[in-house]
């Protein structure tokens, strides 16, 4: 995201206000304040006014004539490239004593693509934009700018090479083709068509999300108003008008009416913000918090770089856990940095720096040059330690549980043979990816067994969340995961027993951004419609003379454990001396759903089985055994945690014995 040249524009002031308030509800949104859950709909506000700002200097330079790409392009890399590279300076700098060797892979990826305005297609083959690690990717918030860029590069192409009379039309031919190409991708959710060669695991709703062939209708609405304006002078909307325009953009930020993004919502704050754009600034009342507002959209560039490498370094040294007055300082000092940033390094090079063409030319490629071997040169430890593999990389692997394939247990209704341990398998492992990482212990364990798992899809028939990357067309394939769970579990007799396994906190409890897809259609999340189903599915269970188990998710307090014993080899730590796991914040942070499962267990007359029984001793829950990382992240145990955890801490004795015994039931 950034701000688009307006040095031979008169700046109006609704626009740098408009800057202002947008970079506040991003940053306050990646803050996690609480206050705007779909604050990242600031960025879609900029792609507006960015679309606007440049195609108005673009058209007014070829309606003039006097148009050069060079200039062009030298006033853009003197606009952006001196606060980026200072932003990505300091953060390079702080990145050899705050990340670990996996994190520094990462983050010199991240680093390459800022460079080349490429980390759009680099950040989705590390994360997706709304999942839980992207508080590890300090340069996430590159991935807007890249787009911008790349969309200023094909811009001014586009219009020089398209004649007069159909600039507009060729403009709105391709914005409603970009517009259904991201109503179609965002809503899918299998490979991307030829992206899926750079990971077939990314899937194409987190390409729209990231790449311009699905973003640039935002940025075409910016430009077709400012072909309008250019035509036919800017609108003299009613105050109400404009006003009503500012709180359809606020209304939609703080809780928003669609939940695919960019879809719905985007659509909303990309209509509200063309409505201000072809009007003025007249509406504005002359107040100090609007001129405040006008000052933090002159900043809002530095303000967009500088806040969130501030928060992501924050989310390392307090592994996940950061305190909600930390948050607040740390938007303050974000504030602080962006002005002090904007006023010695944005003004100074954009505006005094007065060198010849070649000049700028040469020295930026300086210093791209030298940004780029930073890591190489200045990283206090190196990452071939996590390319060759060694204890803490083992511990933080993925647990699939049999296998990767088991990820999506199943090809059509049939069971992937990779998902099957043993000849006569008793037990079946059901759930999302916290009854996959027991699938390990299970096996240790010598216990016959089938693993019927897909990731985030929790063992509840009918129903099935929808947050970040997991849109609709990805609940309808977990409902059907579901149901041919059930059917197969039913249908093969050497099964007796169900261990259905998920953190079950998505769905009760207290997690604003996800919502359930029930009925075929998407509603607000209601616990008691995920109650009602989970029930449904156990007494499904119950009537195919299967024995369900419910176990509790490990426990978990609400920093990222897997990091913290990471942290620790490596001698990172900041503000912890241990990583072990406080048994009485482990309780408050799953009450909901600890006590949902204690309800279920008693009024179905079932075995529930709490791991912090196992776990924990003296209000500490154990992270570790002798030498061996009980976790991998937050709550997720790692492989080998998983047999520790049936063999030495006595759960695969437990299942045993359930198995011997079926008829003891009821909750502990």
């Amino acid at each position: 995201m950034n701000t688009a040249n307006t040095a031979n524009i008169s700046l109006r002031r609704d626009i740098q206000v408009l800057r202002g308030i947008s970079v506040l509800l991003v940053v306050l949104y990646h803050a996690d304040t609480g206050l705007f859950d779909k604050g990242y709909l600031g960025v879609d506000v900029f792609f507006v006014i960015s679309g606007f700002l440049i195609t108005k200097i673009i058209l007014q330079g070829l309606d003039r004539g006097d148009f050069s790409f060079v200039a062009f392009y030298l006033r853009r890399a003197k606009r952006l490239l001196p606060a980026l590279y200072s932003t990505l300076l300091f953060t390079a700098l702080l990145a050899g004593s705050m990340l670990s060797p996996a994190d520094l892979y990462n983050f010199k990826e991240q680093l390459f693509g800022s460079l080349t305005f490429s980390a759009n297609m680099v950040l989705p083959l590390q994360t997706a934009y709304f999942d839980r690690e992207v508080e590890s990717k300090p340069l996430l918030h590159i991935w807007s700018l890249s787009l911008e860029e790349q969309y200023y590069l094909v811009l001014p192409i586009f219009l020089f090479l398209i004649p007069v009379f159909l600039r507009f039309a060729a403009l709105i031919i391709v914005l409603l083709s970009s517009l259904t190409l991201c109503l179609i991708w965002v809503d899918s959710s299998g490979p991307a068509p030829l992206l899926w060669r750079l990971d077939p695991h990314v899937p194409v709703n987190e390409w729209a999300f990231y790449v311009l062939p699905t973003r640039a209708w935002e940025l075409l609405t910016g430009s077709a108003c400012a072909f309008f304006i250019l035509r036919h002078g800017a609108v003299r909307l009613p105050i109400a008008v404009s006003w009503s325009a500012l709180l359809a953009i606020l209304a939609t930020a703080m809780a928003g009416f669609d939940h695919p993004h960019p879809r719905g919502d985007a659509m909303i704050v990309v209509m509200a913000t063309s409505l201000l754009m072809i009007g003025n600034d007249t509406w504005l009342p002359e107040v100090s918090f609007v001129r405040t507002l006008e000052h933090i959209g002159n900043w809002s560039y530095s303000l967009y770089l500088v806040h969130w490498p501030l928060l992501a370094y924050a989310y390392f040294a307090f592994l996940g856990d950061i305190d909600p007055a930390v948050k607040l300082l740390l938007v303050l000092l974000s504030v602080l940095l962006a002005y002090l940033q904007y006023r010695y390094v944005e003004v100074p090079f954009r505006y005094r720096w007065r060198v010849k063409s070649k000049q700028v030319w040469v020295r930026l490629s300086i210093a791209t040059a030298a940004l780029a071997a930073l890591p190489f040169v200045t990283f206090g430890h190196s990452d071939t330690e996590y390319a060759q593999g060694n204890r803490i990389t083992e511990m933080r692997a993925r647990n699939f549980g049999l296998s990767i394939d088991c990820d999506n247990s199943f090809e059509g209704d049939v069971l992937k043979s990779n998902c099957i341990s043993g000849d006569s398998p008793w037990l079946a492992v059901w759930g999302d990816s916290f009854a996959m990482h027991f699938a390990p212990g299970v096996s240790a364990s010598n216990i016959d067994f089938v693993q019927l798992t897909q990731s985030a899809c929790a063992p509840i028939a009918r129903t099935a969340l929808v947050f970040g990357r997991y849109n609709e067309a990805w609940a309808k394939n977990c409902l059907l995961h579901n149901e041919t769970a059930i059917d197969f579990v039913a249908s093969n007799e050497s099964i007796t027993h169900v261990l259905l396994g998920s953190p079950f906190i998505y769905h009760f409890g207290d997690r604003k951004q996800n919502k359930l897809f029930v009925d075929g259609r998407i509603q607000e999340k209601d616990d008691r419609v995920s109650y009602k189903y989970f029930v449904e599915t156990i007494t499904r269970l119950k009537e195919a003379g299967k024995t369900p188990i419910l176990i509790t998710p490990p426990p978990a307090d609400g920093h990222d454990i897997g990091m913290c014993m990471e942290r620790g080899e490596l001698g990172l730590i900041k503000f912890r001396s241990n990583c072990d796991i406080d048994q009485f914040r482990h309780q408050a942070w799953y009450k909901d759903t600890l006590d949902v499962l204690a309800r279920i267990a008693d009024e179905q007359a079932i075995k529930l089985i709490r791991l912090e029984d196992l776990m924990c001793e003296d209000g500490t829950c154990r992270t570790q055994w002798k030498d061996i990382f009980l976790y991998r992240d937050k709550g997720h145990l790692s492989i080998k945690g998983s047999a520790v955890l049936f063999q030495e801490l006595g759960l695969g004795k437990m299942l045993k014995e359930l198995n011997e015994a079926p008829a003891a039931t009821g909750a502990d």
